[in-house]
């Protein structure tokens, strides 16, 4: 529980320097990973992070931190940042043909992946509910072999600041 509480106190922190109105992405996600690694140059190389500059509204800015947040707890406990040689890659993207913000996360390295889970879990919940039911969005999972690979779709005017796809 500490570490979702920690999460919104971070979203709402970013939240308050952008005066209530937006937050990077980059920033965002690069703040919930760090709770999850050591400070030490070797260990950052273990995540990598790109995608465009964009700013999320308000909205989108709590729930995406709560999603992020949940995949990493569990890449930190089960996946590929419960190991010393696991990689967890986040990846985003504008679709225009689709109006939507992908982001992909993709963990590989870790502990081998022999078949999807067979029940959810709570983080697993707090992920949907984030997405679709706050964003509108959708979820994918793919369990493969060397780790999960989940893309939240989110629609842009869910997403986005209405300032533009600048950074925040």
């Amino acid at each position: 529980m500490e570490g979702r509480v920690g999460a919104l106190a971070r979203a709402h922190t970013m939240l308050a320097a952008g005066q209530w109105a937006s937050a990077a992405l980059r920033d965002l996600i690069e703040a919930e990973l760090a709770t999850f690694q050591p400070a030490d140059t070797e260990a950052q190389k273990r995540v990598q992070v790109e995608g465009p500059d964009l700013a999320l509204d308000a909205d989108a800015v709590q729930a995406l931190s709560m999603a992020i947040h949940e995949l990493a707890t569990n890449a930190a406990k089960y996946g590929a940042l419960s190991v010393p040689k696991g990689r967890v890659s986040v990846t985003w993207h504008l679709d225009s043909d689709t109006s939507s913000l992908t982001i992909i996360w993709r963990e590989s390295g870790g502990p081998t992946v022999t078949r999807a889970p067979e029940r959810r879990g709570f983080g697993s919940r707090v992920i949907e509910a984030t997405v679709q039911s706050q964003l509108g969005g959708r979820v994918k999972r793919v369990w493969e072999a060397d780790g999960l690979v989940c893309e939240l779709i989110v629609p842009v005017a869910r997403a986005l600041s209405p300032d533009g796809p600048s950074q925040a």
